[in-house]
């Protein structure tokens, strides 16, 4: 089957799925125009579409100079379109983008293309819920910007909704979706087969030392300074530890670092168990801690058999979780093969691809589907509990209840008030 896979990636997720689907033996359209600032994925299809938007994202969105390359990256838009729409049987996306922010699906499905969106968190997220104005705007919580991009994200939604004919999500971010979705968890986080040919390299012997690694895209919402403060309270208890983070770095840069380290310590309010960071340490084999509050309901939310062997654990165990785990390397071998085995086995580039191809033919199993009137998971990503008791006051004291945008699911919509009251 023809398969295209675009156009703005993330973390080199498309990618690594269409070199699956071509070891499978499809024929694989891939293009990438966003910014691969860490250097994840090979694309070097309509390298103008690429600079113009890589030179549009340096400005802000209603700037002069955004405003005069807009029609040119418009135009550029238009040609990839044209150019790939009789090339490719299947269309996949990231919920980042389309060709034209999905206005575009219906064009799709009058030439009878098979469509799929597949959301990697942020994309789908209310941001009201989200963390990540700590990093990307360097500022507090401003409630009317958090609604405008929420009702952008909820308007996306409901195009992408309306028009394909799967969309994969993570249960933990589909407050904003209506239509069934099949759980993120079924297909996976597929691996660079590259990473496999480095496991031999795994020494946790190269200093006395424990070398505990931090690499965060952004430190502030996935809880570096509390990384930060345990470790350093640890040190206090043990002085054998190195603490090492580092962030803005290629993939291949953190590779290196993965390489040289004993334990991964990944992110602190994270809402889903594994990303392509603890993808990578588990094929490297490093003992992985990831917290979240989303921790609390997956084994409701998810089969267990999807449930990735790895430390997921509240925000509140963390402390105690790397406690134990530095106490205990005895335990470790067991921990590491535990979590390479599982990713191995199930996320290599060929297995996800399949995963792909059988949902494209519409044979998904019947348990990895979800209704998102079913999740009742509110505490989001990036943001500790109280952090976002008092984020969801202030959106609400200011624009009122109806701007979380959740009228097709009041029980969702009364939860979250009577968690902004206790």
């Amino acid at each position: 089957m023809r398969y295209f896979l675009g156009i703005y990636d993330a973390a080199g997720y498309l990618y690594k799925i269409g070199k699956g689907l071509e070891a499978n033996g499809n024929t694989v359209r891939y293009v990438n125009v966003a910014n691969d600032r860490y250097k994840y994925s090979e694309s070097k299809e309509y390298n103008f579409s690429r600079r113009l938007e890589e030179v549009a994202t340096k400005y802000p969105s209603r700037s002069l100079i955004r405003l005069i390359l807009y029609p040119f990256i418009a135009a550029a838009r238009l040609f990839i379109l044209g150019n790939e729409l009789f090339r490719s049987d299947v269309f996949v996306f990231s919920g980042i983008q389309s060709f034209f922010d999905f206005y575009d699906l219906p064009l799709l499905r009058l030439f009878r293309k098979k469509i799929i969106v597949i959301y990697i968190g942020s994309d789908a997220r209310p941001t009201y819920l989200s963390g990540k104005h700590l990093d990307d705007h360097n500022s507090g919580f401003i409630a009317k910007r958090s609604y405008l991009e929420s009702k952008k994200i909820k308007s996306r939604i409901a195009r992408v909704e309306m028009w394909s004919d799967y969309i994969v999500n993570h249960v933990g971010t589909a407050q904003f979706f209506v239509k069934k979705c099949v759980m993120f968890s079924y297909l996976g986080i597929p691996y660079d087969m590259a990473l496999l040919n480095q496991t031999k390299s795994n020494n946790h012997a190269l200093t006395d030392k424990i070398r505990i690694l931090h690499a965060p895209s952004r430190p502030k919402a996935k809880g570096s300074e509390v990384f930060k403060q345990i470790v350093s309270d640890l040190k206090m208890i043990d002085g054998e530890i190195d603490y090492i983070e580092i962030t803005n770095k290629t993939n291949s840069e953190v590779i290196a670092e993965l390489q040289k380290c004993d334990i991964v310590l990944d992110e602190l309010y994270s809402d889903m168990p594994l990303a392509t960071f603890g993808v990578e340490a588990s094929i490297l084999k490093k003992p992985l801690i990831v917290g979240g509050y989303f921790s609390r309901y997956i084994s409701q939310s998810i089969p267990k058999d999807a449930i990735p062997p790895v430390l997921y654990v509240a925000p509140e165990l963390i402390k105690t979780t790397l406690i134990n785990l530095i106490k205990r390397r005895e335990d470790w071998q067991l921990i590491e093969e535990n979590q390479h085995s599982y990713v191995v086995n199930n996320y290599s580039p060929s297995v996800v691809a399949s995963k792909l191809e059988l949902l494209a033919v519409g044979k998904v199993p019947k348990e990895y589907w979800f209704s998102p009137q079913d999740s009742d998971y509110i505490h989001g990503w990036g943001l500790s509990e109280e952090q976002l008791k008092t984020q969801l006051r202030l959106y609400i004291d200011e624009l009122g209840v109806e701007s979380l945008l959740l009228d097709h699911n009041v029980k969702l919509r009364n939860h979250i008030v009577q968690f902004c009251s206790a």
